[in-house]
């Protein structure tokens, strides 16, 4: 079983189409990585093992949207996000909520380190899924377009 709308970290939208890639602020660029078996354009992409896919850089204003993606859902009542999808019909989860007691004793999470508590859940158990997206151009954005009000002494 795939879950192919799974998404987490890293996207971006280019000519309509969502690809997972890797904004860098600094050089105002982004890595785009395609996980297929043949290279989607060889002029363009290269493989990199370390992606385990098709890597290719582009300047990030061919981009319409540049975004991290966050995926969450709840789990016996107490919000979780969700890290990672695997075939056999299982998630792992990060608790995310407030009670960190509940997560290592009646919840059964595993404490990995401070404040973060994994499980491995059947995914039939997950309720209210659902995405958080986080525009990471909406900063520059703003600045552009709103110039900041003149600084007022007193």
């Amino acid at each position: 079983m795939t879950y192919p709308a799974f998404r987490s970290g890293g996207h971006v939208t280019r000519n309509g189409r969502d690809f997972q890639g890797y904004y860098d602020a600094r050089s105002g660029s982004v890595l785009v990585v395609i996980r297929q078996d043949e290279n989607p354009d060889p002029s363009v992409y290269e493989w990199n093992d370390y992606r385990r896919g098709w890597v290719a850089e582009f300047p990030a204003g061919e981009f319409e949207r540049i975004f991290a993606v966050n995926t969450f859902a709840l789990y016996q009542g107490y919000r979780c996000e969700v890290t990672e999808m695997s075939d056999n019909g299982t998630a792992e989860i990060l608790y995310a909520d407030w009670n960190g007691a509940w997560a290592t004793s009646a919840g059964g999470f595993e404490q990995r380190n401070k404040y973060e508590y994994y499980k491995t859940v059947p995914v039939s158990e997950l309720y209210d899924y659902h995405e958080e997206q986080l525009d990471l151009l909406f900063d520059e954005w703003r600045d552009n377009n709103f110039p900041k009000p003149a600084e007022v002494s007193s």
